[in-house]
């Protein structure tokens, strides 16, 4: 078994995870003459942890034991494999990275339980931590800003000037911002280090800052009906619910869908809606 004596490791290090078991290993192998070394096998010598450097020669490891003091390098040229043993130092003086920042904007529709449409799309732009709890599942709660507007059609009792009572059918629009803090958990699966996908569930609280009511009166009574047009929509201002999605993150850039079941307040019926949102992983 010949040794691979061109070799040379570059960028070799190592970042902490939030796990005590091990830490993330990556680096990069070239020849003597600082080609990279494509299609080589890595293996973590005395596990069975092994990977493939890609084009540019990048090798990465996840969760790398650290009592791990040794890569063995296996290279096939003209039909013969050749190897090398590489030491690498496994330092537990590393600071495990328990969390990173994302930043996220959507845009969508929202609606209420007996709505019958939108006239104008729903929007929120927000940032959040995610704190990881293992390998596939992390923490993520957040806080962002949410503009929602919802369009029904409701019943009211009219009394017109001559005394008689008469049942009218408005449409009533609603205009809300709020405060959303979700409380969601992931799950994630990653193909490869920069590329994977993530299903986001779990509890959201709301904060209602400002809400309209528009009433649309009808052509018949609108010359002498004394009807507020607008109306504050908020007595209180918490509500919540549940929220759920899903996200691809290519290269640290996020985009998905997320949506929302639960209530704006208590003077609103009860809320759903979806939307698209993009974002960035830092």
């Amino acid at each position: 078994m010949k040794k691979i004596i061109i070799l040379l490791v570059a960028g070799l290090c190592l970042s902490g995870t939030a796990l005590a078991q091990g830490l993330n290993l990556k680096g990069r192998f070239i020849d003597k003459d600082y080609y990279p070394l494509k299609g080589a096998k890595v293996t973590l010598k005395g596990t069975n942890q092994s990977t493939t450097t890609d084009k540019k020669g990048n090798f990465y490891f996840e969760n790398a034991p650290l009592t791990s003091d040794s890569l063995l390098v296996e290279s096939t040229k003209k039909d013969q494999t050749i190897s090398s043993l590489v030491m690498v130092r496994m330092d537990e003086q590393f600071v495990p990275k328990r969390f990173s920042w994302f930043a996220k904007a959507g845009v969508g529709v929202s609606l209420i339980s007996d709505g019958i449409g939108v006239k104008k799309p729903a929007f929120h732009l927000g940032a959040g931590i995610d704190l990881k709890l293992s390998k596939h599942w992390s923490f993520q709660p957040a806080l962002q800003f949410v503009y929602s507007n919802m369009w029904t059609e409701t019943e009211m009792d009219v009394v017109s000037p001559d005394g008689y009572t008469y049942s009218s059918y408005r449409d009533v629009e609603y205009e809300v911002n709020t405060l959303e803090l979700p409380l969601t958990f992931a799950l994630k699966y990653y193909s490869k280090r920069s590329r994977g996908v993530m299903i986001n569930f779990g509890p959201y609280v709301s904060y209602g800052l400002s809400g309209k009511t528009k009433i649309e009166p009808d052509s018949y009574s609108s010359g002498y009906e004394n009807i507020p047009t607008e109306i504050d929509l908020f007595g209180n201002h918490f509500g919540g619910g549940f929220a759920y999605g899903i996200n691809w993150d290519i290269n640290h850039i996020l985009f998905g869908f997320t949506g929302r079941v639960g209530v704006i307040s208590s003077e609103l019926d009860s809320r759903m809606g979806i939307m698209f949102e993009v974002g960035y992983r830092f």
